[in-house]
């Protein structure tokens, strides 16, 4: 899926890194953002730079003109779990989050753009062919041999099949310790499931694949400020973080947080703590080194370890 201008940084590396073993890649684009409000399609303008001339020929652009966030009516079970939820924070002293309804809408939007690539594979590849559902910020590295790994994996489990992403946040050498995995599917494995639900199975449901390297690396958010904000007003999530919150999170190199609501839970998670790293052959594509003082976007504070011992963050 594709959003917005400021993602061009991330496909640019993702093509460059992607390039030898893709046959094609698919994007999406909504002329909505997932929070329901009209924006143009950004990414025929992204395309026409110069330094996306050798890639071109291998990019399909499907394009989304209805309003899906706009869509979504709750079901009756959500209802009723949150009435329950609702009941016993109020009643036996729970803390169960409630979503708001505009999230769920949000993801309603997100979820259909995702999927709107399937009757396009349907009708040009054939049902074992590989395909990879992910983001632009998720880049996936089958350089310097790493493809033959993908290749024994393949032969070895049965799609679809899950592998760890190294996540990288803020910047692009700036490492978490969140464990999430992206799927190896095959075109059969949409059949009869969404790729949202592909994607995204739930914990108890991913056959993760353990492999010796690094093959997808996630850089999210590795925006200017600016970009972040605005990322933060469009995505499916909804958050009351304001500029204020976003300064502090970048000052102390922290997940995003409102921090109002630091409490002794944010702080017993690791990976709500991020580190800047030196790249190597490890952390980093090949590419992405050679490329890295052009990409870095430099917003997280040299001094994010003296301001969160200021700031009490970590335990």
């Amino acid at each position: 899926m594709f959003s917005e201008p400021h993602e061009d940084n991330l496909l640019w590396l993702k093509f460059n890194v992607e390039d030898p073993f893709i046959d094609q890649w698919v994007i999406t684009e909504s002329s909505y953002t997932f929070q329901g409000k009209h924006k143009p399609i950004h990414i025929h303008d992204v395309l026409s730079q110069d330094r996306f001339t050798p890639f071109r020929h291998k990019i399909h652009v499907i394009e989304l003109d209805r309003n899906t966030n706009f869509e979504y009516e709750i079901g009756f079970k959500e209802l009723l779990k949150r009435k329950v939820k609702r009941w016993l924070n109020e009643h036996k002293g729970r803390d169960y989050e409630l979503v708001p309804y505009a999230e769920h809408a949000g993801f309603h939007a997100e979820i259909t753009q995702r999927q709107a690539c399937v009757a396009y594979l349907r009708a040009h590849y054939s049902p074992r062919d590989i395909v990879i559902a992910c983001d632009a910020d998720e880049i996936f590295d089958f350089n310097e041999g790493k493809i033959e790994l993908l290749e024994q994996m393949l032969a070895a489990h049965p799609t679809p099949f899950y592998i760890r992403r190294l996540i990288f946040c803020y910047d692009y050498d700036n490492q978490t310790e969140r464990i999430r995995y992206v799927p190896i599917a095959r075109l059969k494995d949409f059949e009869k499931r969404t790729v949202q639900s592909v994607k995204h199975p739930g914990i108890q449901n991913i056959a993760e694949v353990k492999c010796e390297k690094t093959l997808v690396f996630e850089y999210t958010f590795c925006f200017s400020k600016e970009a972040i904000a605005r990322k933060l007003a469009s995505f499916a999530h909804v958050t009351d973080l304001d500029e204020r919150a976003l300064d502090f999170c970048l000052a102390n190199n922290v997940s995003l947080i409102n921090p109002g609501k630091i409490g002794e839970k944010y702080r017993a998670d690791k990976e709500n703590f991020y580190t800047t790293v030196e790249l190597d052959a490890h952390n980093a594509p090949a590419f992405l080194r050679r490329n890295a003082d052009r990409l870095k976007t430099g917003v997280v504070s040299p001094d994010y370890l003296a301001n969160r011992k200021q700031n009490r963050l970590e335990q």
